[in-house]
């Protein structure tokens, strides 16, 4: 079976494009032209069962070319918070506009085609608190509602498709511990371990069981707690002392734990624990 990894060579492209060919699937990166990608294409360039397409979501013909002979797409194209905050317009194109670019050419071309799409747990926030006063704490809002606006695209679409909306994912390297202040010491959320965001990833395309679902994508109930707590940890593996509450931003930060029993019990990708992780960070 052939996968078009759309927005491939991000932190979760880079992983998932390697568990795919692990597991024997035929793979197409659709990705920009740009010199860090091209970069990144001289290091795999030899890897079996990975083609490369070089294209643009806002180009309706660069889609047609890349969907050729696929069955399944895992759309991860989309620009980065910080983006979606300071260039709101460019990001529409790329996020808005090129979904919807991928929906109308796979609906001319190809509607036998699955489409995974990848969005984040800001737009089951979003869409939640929309008519609370709490929106206003949901830190880069843009992005949360491009992500709410390209489910919507998606789902009102005839294809078969999957929205996973994807919890805060834990770092696969160790953190800078400086950068680790910008959360209020309190609050508590729900993080993921990479791994298993790549395991849910992959069994969305195994089981019909997802089509026309939205589903939470987190760590589960051991993954949910105090962020100061989970910064200490960190400071701990690295022997140093443990940062004060006054150290974090008193700035109120929305999120929260969710339930995750319906993905988890048609994905089964919940496979490590917190002390997995904390055990990769120590080595």
């Amino acid at each position: 079976m052939k996968i078009l990894v759309t927005g491939a060579f991000g932190n979760i492209g880079k992983l998932l494009i390697n568990e795919l060919i692990e597991r024997n699937y035929s793979v197409k990166c659709f990705v920009l032209p740009s010199v860090k990608n091209k970069k990144i294409v001289q290091k795999i360039k030899e890897t079996k069962g990975c083609e490369i397409f070089y294209g643009d979501t806002r180009k309706k013909e660069d889609i047609k070319l890349a969907i050729k002979d696929c069955k399944v797409v895992i759309h991860l194209a989309f620009t980065s918070p910080k983006i979606c905050q300071k260039n709101p317009s460019f990001a529409y194109k790329v996020n808005i506009e090129g979904t919807n670019n991928l929906i109308e050419v796979i609906k001319k071309n190809s509607k036998n085609i699955k489409i995974i799409f990848a969005s984040s747990i800001s737009a089951y926030l979003c869409e939640i608190y929309k008519k609370s006063k709490k929106i206003k704490l949901l830190r880069y809002i843009e992005y949360a509602k491009h992500k709410l606006e390209c489910e919507k695209i998606i789902e009102s679409s005839p294809l078969s498709w999957c929205i996973l909306r994807i919890g805060a994912i834990l770092p696969i390297r160790f953190p800078n511990l400086n950068n680790l202040f910008d959360i209020s010491y309190d609050t508590r959320f729900e993080f993921i371990h990479m791994k298993d965001t790549i395991t849910a990833l992959i069994n969305a395309i195994k089981t019909e069981r997802v089509v026309g679902k939205v589903l939470l994508i987190g760590g589960g109930r051991k993954f949910c707690m105090k962020y100061g707590n989970f910064v200490n940890d960190l400071f701990r593996i690295a022997n140093r002392e443990f940062p004060k509450k006054s150290d974090f931003t008193p700035r109120s930060y929305l999120t929260s734990c969710f339930n995750t029993t319906e993905s988890q019990k048609i994905l089964k990708y919940q496979k490590h624990s917190y002390k997995d992780f904390l055990e990769e960070m120590r080595r």
